[in-house]
């Protein structure tokens, strides 16, 4: 795996989602690919497959959890923040000595907060989007490994029915087994 270098010291939450990517695929690739050759897979191989299939799969449900919980910290916590500054910025902005029509609207005081706290705005909502591509990633490569399912299944199937053709073809050379 090619580790990534951040532009600057600090490392961002999109530099640590590419790492996170980049880490799980090369362990995903890893685990199904059914390394063989000839005509396919032996019995070993996919026994050790069909082994290791429920332990990656619980692997992968308590990833998405703690991604999940991960995601819900950095919403939680930009929610804060934000509601905080939002309230500096009306209470500033909208003083209760003026009459109320003449107060700045929420969209306005949105785009002070954001323009006013440029930097930390960024950086927050970025933890929280990096947060949410990995819960979609995670869940995505739960998918596939559901997929993959289908095709061990598949696979084995046919190795039994090759095992089966070869015991009728030759009943001789299959009874030293």
């Amino acid at each position: 795996m090619k580790e990534r270098v951040p532009v600057s010291n600090k490392e961002t939450a999109e530099d640590r989602l590419l790492n996170f990517v980049e880490e799980q695929t090369d362990k995903f690739t890893k685990y199904t690919s059914l390394a063989y050759s000839g005509s396919g897979p032996s019995y070993f191989v996919l026994n050790e497959a069909l082994c290791n299939y429920s332990s990656i799969q619980l692997a992968l449900a308590s990833t998405g959890v703690m991604a999940k919980l991960d995601l819900q910290r950095k919403q939680d916590a930009f929610d804060e923040w934000f509601s905080q500054k939002y309230t500096e910025v009306r209470y500033r902005e909208n003083p209760r000595e003026i009459s109320a029509q003449k107060w700045i609207g929420s969209k306005e005081i949105e785009m002070l907060v954001r323009t006013e706290n440029k930097e930390e705005f960024q950086r927050l909502n970025g933890e929280v989007k990096a947060a949410e591509m990995k819960v979609a990633y995670i869940r995505r490569l739960q998918d596939t490994w559901d997929g993959f399912k289908f095709v061990l299944t598949r696979l084995c199937r046919n190795a039994d029915a090759e095992a089966s053709l070869s015991s009728k073809i030759f009943p001789d050379m299959t009874s030293d087994y």
